[in-house]
């Protein structure tokens, strides 16, 4: 199902690249790798719908914390997740993404069968592509 006037996506695919390397947080308080660390990788999103296709590419950078540092919230606690060193949780994602100007060009035919109505021109990330499917 598609999100508000969107239609629903045919296909996504989601690529992430193979060799995640972790290293020091470099957030003021997060330098110790022992608790806390970032990874930045790179990133392909494609999503393909009847209408339109999207591309984004670029990177994302996660900021993780080993899992006995957080506090764990209670619906977790219910289903069973205590402190854990050996599992690690997303602090915070960063967008890095830009998108492709072949996406913005598919984007805009699709557009320009609609009704008429200002767009601003723009490359889509992948927070943006989130919003458009919330």
């Amino acid at each position: 199902m598609g999100g508000s006037s969107s239609a629903p996506a045919n296909r996504i695919s989601l690529q992430l690249d193979h060799t995640l390397i972790p290293q020091a947080d470099p957030r003021p308080g997060k330098q110790d790798t022992t608790y806390h660390q970032t990874i930045v990788t790179s990133v392909v999103l494609r999503i393909e719908t009847p209408e339109e296709g999207f591309q984004v590419t670029g990177s994302a950078r996660f900021f993780l914390v080993r899992g006995d540092v957080p506090l764990i919230p209670a619906e977790l606690i219910a289903r069973g997740f205590r402190p854990d060193a050996a599992r690690w949780y997303i602090q915070r994602w960063d967008d890095e993404t830009a998108g492709s100007p072949a996406a913005s060009a598919l984007a805009q035919d699709a557009r320009d069968a609609r009704p008429l109505r200002a767009q601003p021109a723009k490359y889509f990330t992948w927070c943006w592509i989130k919003t458009l499917y919330r």
